[in-house]
Order: C-alpha cells, then sequence, then structure tokens
C-alpha cells in the first residue's frame, strides 16, 4: 500500500469528487490525477476524516442510478476558483510518472519496521506489478552472495539483529516456521552457532507440539 500525504488539494480534490462515486471510481479517478490508487481503507478512512460520503450502497450504485455529479464542471459542483486552481497545479497529466518513479536504480528507503528496500528495476506500465520495482536488500545481498533465490518457505535472519548490518556473514535463512517459534518463544541467538541451535530448538518444540496433537487425536 501506498502511503498518501493528504495535502490541503487533495482533501479538496476528495471533498469535490467523492459524492455520488464508488470506491472503485474514487480510486481510478485519484490515479488519473495524482498517479496512485487509493486502497479501500484510505479511502475510508478519508471519508471519515473529512466527513464525506459517497452516496452509494455496499460502494456501488444500485442499476440505473446516476451519480449525483456525474458530467458537472468543477463551477457546476460548487468548487471554488481557489480550489480548483490549487487542484489544477497538482493535478496528474497523463503521460506523465510519479515522482517516486524517477528514483533511479539503486535508490534504498527504509520502511516502518526498520528494513531496508532497494529499488532494481523503474516502474512498470502496469501498477499491479510496480511492487516488483523495490526489494528488500537483506534478501538482495544473501542471493548474490550464494548465487540462487532465498528457498520457497524461507527468510533472511539478521544474526546480531542489526536490520543496517548487511555483512554476508551475519545473514542466514530459516523457515518461516522456525522464525515463527523463535519468536514466539523468544529462543535467542546472535551468530551463525547459536542460530543453528536456536534453529534445532525450534524444530524439536514444533516436532513435540505435533506429537502432542498427535497423541490428543488418537485419545479421541
Amino acid at each position: 500500500m501506498t502511503r498518501i500525504k493528504w495535502t490541503p488539494e487533495r482533501d479538496a480534490w476528495f471533498v469535490a469528487f467523492v459524492p455520488g462515486h464508488t470506491e472503485r471510481e474514487i480510486s481510478a479517478e485519484h490515479e488519473r490525477v495524482f498517479g496512485v490508487p487509493l486502497t479501500g481503507a484510505q479511502i475510508g478512512n478519508a471519508k471519515t476524516r473529512l466527513g464525506v460520503k459517497s452516496g452509494t450502497m455496499g460502494g456501488r450504485f444500485e442499476k440505473g442510478q446516476v451519480p449525483v455529479n456525474k458530467g458537472k464542471t468543477w463551477d457546476e459542483q460548487g468548487i471554488s476558483a481557489e480550489t480548483q486552481a490549487r487542484m489544477r497545479a497538482t493535478q496528474y497529466k497523463k503521460g506523465n510518472l510519479p515522482k517516486n518513479a524517477y528514483q533511479p536504480i539503486g535508490t534504498e528507503r527504509v520502511d516502518k519496521d526498520g528494513y531496508v528496500w532497494v529499488k532494481v528495476a523503474m516502474r512498470k506500465t502496469d501498477p499491479k506489478s510496480a511492487h516488483d520495482n523495490w526489494v528488500c536488500k537483506h534478501r538482495m545481498v544473501w542471493e548474490q552472495t550464494n548465487g540462487r533465490p532465498v528457498p520457497e518457505g524461507c527468510i533472511v535472519a539478521f544474526l546480531d539483529g542489526d536490520r543496517t548490518n548487511f555483512d554476508p556473514a551475519n545473514l542466514a535463512i530459516e523457515t518461516r516456521s522456525e522464525h515463527a517459534v523463535i519468536a514466539r518463544n523468544h529462543i535467542p541467538f546472535h551468530d551463525a552457532a547459536s542460530h543453528e541451535v536456536a534453529r534445532a530448538v525450534a524444530r524439536m518444540k514444533s516436532a513435540k507440539f505435533a506429537a502432542t496433537m498427535r497423541m490428543k487425536g488418537m485419545a479421541r
């Protein structure tokens, strides 16, 4: 989900456009104007914050129902000239690319969880595949070091817990199930040797749990 910075111009556009439009229409028009679509959650949160209602039932119109502002100009919708000017100043032009599309390959960014992402490709025509433009740096380093993709069902762990330490010696794989048990039971590790011990303990706990469940099933 792309983070949206709600500026006064974006708020004005939202208040003006939402009435009479479905979530799909709102998302599509936002992408046309600003370059990125809106999710249902983003639309719902903005409606609540701005006190706007679309007037649709269940996110869609009844058959034959026409949006109240369909075919109306901004003037006819009562949008002030000042607001229109602000909206035009930030309006996304057809054929242009969003600003983040021009970030060069190799650009790095840090997400809210502290993971570093690297841009490896330019924005694709299909927005649905745009997520392929960025990869987690620690996965990329592990794959480059080992000459193969991270195995299916596995993740790359930071042995010292530092999500900015990309020394190949600090990166190791573990299965998602092992990771879940290690995290849930707070099994400590700090290097390759202790990490292997943690993985072994996790597998043992998983096997014990599975055996217990089988015994309970047989006892029924």
